[in-house]
């Protein structure tokens, strides 16, 4: 008899599988590959109750997050009185039209996520008294994924783990696959290289058979032989290090006199992590990994707009060559 197969998928790596399609383009299907593998029985899932519930919170606040964002920045738009009217209302529509589109994608990649965690073979785990009582102890055991900074509340990644390990308890042939980002209370060691990651011991001793994975790709070309690329398998890993990505689209007739305005933008987007791309009308901007640093002041991000904005002028003339999304 062949061994039952079981995936956990952290909600980062759920949310991450609607960001490639939302923000970075990618036509990976990676939602629509996992439903097909799904209901050709290949392997069950496992969704902890915990995972469903912040998956849900997680994009609608993300959603929420973009509106707010693009509601400030056309603020500033308006209040700006360098820019003629003409200006201000393309600049303004442009913005609304990246949120309806983004908000429209939303829901169609919820409707996907909706087929993956009410199929026939996802194994919903709920919460109980029993698996809070055991959060608490292994909260007080101070062992991985128990992060001691936290303190004694209702970890989600312990709670996880006590879902798991008593649905998996009595079982006794299957294979476990889980996989998660979250590298500092999930594996032995967060600080070597992500493809040499292993669970922490104190997680693994609960599981006859656990084999964890950081990227999604990975774990199924590696288990279930659904062939994604090289090259999708690395931006899934690039996409690992990075919070956010946002796609700031500009209106084709945008020019130097607006600069000023998207540095102005670009600031409340300081964090390292964040990756910014630019679009003008119909083309792609290509734009550094580090276009905001942490440390950039509003001169520095001026200067790199600048330089890229000079870039694309010299282009205009030419085909232009713009990495994808």
């Amino acid at each position: 008899m062949e061994k039952e197969n079981y995936i956990l998928i952290d909600t980062n790596i759920f949310i991450q599988c609607c960001l490639l399609e939302l923000e970075q383009g990618e036509d990976l299907n990676v939602l629509q590959k996992l439903n097909a593998l799904l209901v050709d029985d290949k392997f069950k899932i496992l969704l902890p109750e915990v995972v469903e519930l912040e998956f849900y919170n997680q994009l609608d606040r993300k959603t929420k997050k973009l509106k707010n964002h693009i509601g400030e920045y056309r603020k500033s738009i308006n209040l700006d009185e360098s820019l003629d009217e003409k200006v201000k209302t393309d600049m303004c529509e442009s913005l609304k039209g990246c949120f309806d589109k983004r908000k429209e994608n939303t829901e169609k990649v919820k409707k996907e996520i909706i087929n993956i965690f009410s199929s026939n073979n996802t194994i919903k785990l709920r919460i109980t008294p029993d698996s809070l009582v055991g959060v608490v102890r292994g909260s007080l055991s101070g062992e991985k994924p128990h992060n001691s900074g936290i303190g004694l509340n209702i970890q989600p990644d312990v709670l996880i783990v006590e879902l798991a390990k008593n649905f998996l308890n009595s079982k006794k042939d299957y294979n476990f696959y889980f996989c998660s980002k979250n590298i500092n209370d999930f594996a032995k060691d967060s600080k070597i290289d992500s493809s040499k990651i292993e669970i922490s011991d104190s997680i693994k001793k609960y599981f006859s058979h656990l084999e964890y994975y950081t990227n999604l790709l990975q774990l199924l070309n590696d288990n279930f032989k659904t062939g994604f690329s090289k090259k999708s398998v690395k931006g899934f890993d690039e996409h690992n290090r990075i919070r956010e990505r946002i796609t700031i689209n500009l209106p084709p007739n945008f020019n130097k006199q607006m600069l000023p305005q998207l540095s102005r933008l670009l600031e409340t987007y300081k964090s390292g992590s964040t990756k910014v791309f630019l679009s003008i009308g119909s083309s792609r901007l290509e734009t550094p990994y580090n276009l905001i640093g942490d440390n950039d002041t509003y001169h520095d991000l001026n200067e790199k707009v600048k330089n890229i904005f000079e870039k694309y002028e010299g282009q205009k003339n030419e085909e232009l060559k713009l990495p994808p999304f």
